[in-house]
């Protein structure tokens, strides 16, 4: 791979409110200067973290949430109430994306773990996103320069999903409506101005995405097809320009674009979403190059072969998914769950912000299920979950379990991202063994994607968990 040390970054666009952006605009002579360097893989050796060190990663995670809660604003009297702070060494910097950001870690955390400890923080999150909502942060909406926003907005829809199927409180919907009513009605440039060809592809990507599964989550047809859309602009300029898929700009590097490609188009047409995968793969880095921003870049990339393994149902991708999660866990020297923005930043400039990527693109996939409190211990009358059989499988699979006692039972399957994908069982059982069957098919009928699944059983005051793979 190339060592190359990049150039300053120009001046910060005043924000919104007189707020200092804190992963500033870049100029177009510096995106240009990155649209021009040819892309070069990193070797094996760049994972050694990989292999050398065996994590906990639910305990990494939590370590995440600590961090993050730090850097709160929790003073009612301040007017950034309930906001995220940049980074240790960037208290006064405070923006929506990374509140947004918060609330999806914070709840996820709840959702695993049951913990409630982080409530009033989640409120108070909500608090910030309000009187600071996505579509307003700085930037515009040009279709050119107006990426920030649009950035936001994806987050704001993942957020909102997310805090909504954990707590069961749609207060927020309206306000991740009118998120998603920008997406729909804001779109990016991606073939006359060449200094953003970089920045806007992996930005319009991550807002398909999101915008997409907010369409499924919310039954609506028109963002679901502007989810797709927007994937499909993507999709068609990587294939003019597959360098892209190795390229780091802004905040962002290539593996957002695989990601949000295969989590937008190629869910609403899913025929050749694993030949589409599986060429463009290859061009995907496996180690961003030095830069500002060299750990948020890996996390991304970490996101990026996590999809393309989920899809593929490639041990290869999953490894270098792996691999670059343990290699930024190196990178929190200080084991605060907090991760600077490169490797020669000291420890007590650690980002928020990258700690909140750490979790969602890396960490959550690999916490165990064994790990979570989906695996609640209970009265010790040993309810038991066994694995699935066939596993992998395609599209049949049976589910056995036993309970001690008659009553309530819920089995229930969910994506990766912990997304309820389908109510097997809910209702009265009487004591003994069942047997449950699934099909593949979501809540409405419709085919889900391959990729990984959980099914979770709740009974007699316990919960257990398992994974399963299903293959095309």
């Amino acid at each position: 791979m190339r060592w190359m040390t990049l150039l300053a970054v120009a001046g910060i666009l005043a924000a919104v409110a007189g707020v200092a952006n804190a992963t500033p605009y870049w100029s177009p002579e510096y995106i240009q200067s990155l649209r021009d360097r040819p892309v070069v893989k990193s070797e094996t050796h760049e994972f050694l973290a990989w292999q050398s060190r065996d994590h906990d990663y639910m305990l990494e995670y939590e370590r995440v949430v600590q961090f993050i809660a730090s850097l709160q604003v929790m003073d009612p009297e301040d007017p950034d109430y309930g906001g995220l702070r940049e980074a240790e060494h960037m208290l006064n910097v405070i923006q929506t994306d990374n509140t947004s950001e918060l609330i999806w870690v914070l709840s996820r955390y709840r959702e695993m773990t049951g913990d409630t400890q982080y409530d009033d923080r989640v409120q108070a999150a909500w608090t910030y996103v309000m009187n600071s909502p996505a579509y307003l942060e700085e930037g515009g909406s040009a279709a050119t320069t107006g990426y920030y926003r649009i950035y936001n907005c994806g987050w704001a829809l993942r957020a909102e999903m997310k805090y909504r199927q954990v707590y069961g409180d749609d207060t927020y919907t309206d306000y991740a409506d009118t998120c998603a009513t920008y997406l729909v009605d804001h779109n990016l440039q991606l073939t006359v101005d060449p200094t953003y060809m970089i920045i806007n592809p992996t930005v319009l990507a991550w807002a398909g995405g999101n915008l997409y599964a907010y369409g499924v989550d919310r039954e609506n047809e028109t963002y679901r097809e502007y989810g797709m859309f927007r994937g499909r602009r993507v999709k068609n300029w990587v294939a003019a320009d597959s360098l892209l898929l190795g390229k780091e700009a802004w905040a962002m590097s290539g593996g957002a674009i695989m990601w949000g490609v295969l989590n937008s188009y190629y869910q609403y047409y899913p025929d050749s979403l694993e030949i589409w995968a599986g060429a463009l793969g290859p061009h995907m880095d496996t180690y961003s190059d030095p830069g500002q921003f060299q750990n948020a870049w890996n996390a991304w990339y970490s996101l990026g072969h996590l999809a393309a393994g989920e899809t593929l149902n490639s041990p290869d991708y999953l490894a270098n998914h792996h691999a670059l999660v343990d290699t930024l866990l190196f990178e929190d020297g200080d084991d605060d769950g907090g991760i600077p923005a490169k490797p020669a930043d000291t420890d007590d400039m650690d980002h928020a912000w990258i700690a909140n990527y750490q979790a969602f693109m890396g960490l959550d996939a690999l916490i165990s299920t064994t790990d979570i409190a989906w695996n609640t211990p209970g009265n010790g009358l040993n309810v038991v979950l066994e694995d699935n059989w066939p596993n992998p499988f395609n599209p049949y699979t049976t589910i056995c379990f036993s309970i001690p006692n008659a009553g309530s039972v819920s089995l229930q399957v969910f994506s990766v991202e912990g997304r309820m994908v389908r109510t097997l069982l809910d209702g009265y059982c009487q004591e003994g063994h069942g047997v449950v069957s699934w099909d593949g098919l979501d809540e409405c009928g419709r085919t889900v994607s391959p990729g990984v699944y959980f099914y979770r059983l709740a009974a007699g005051g316990e919960a257990l968990s398992r994974k399963m793979v299903l293959v095309k």
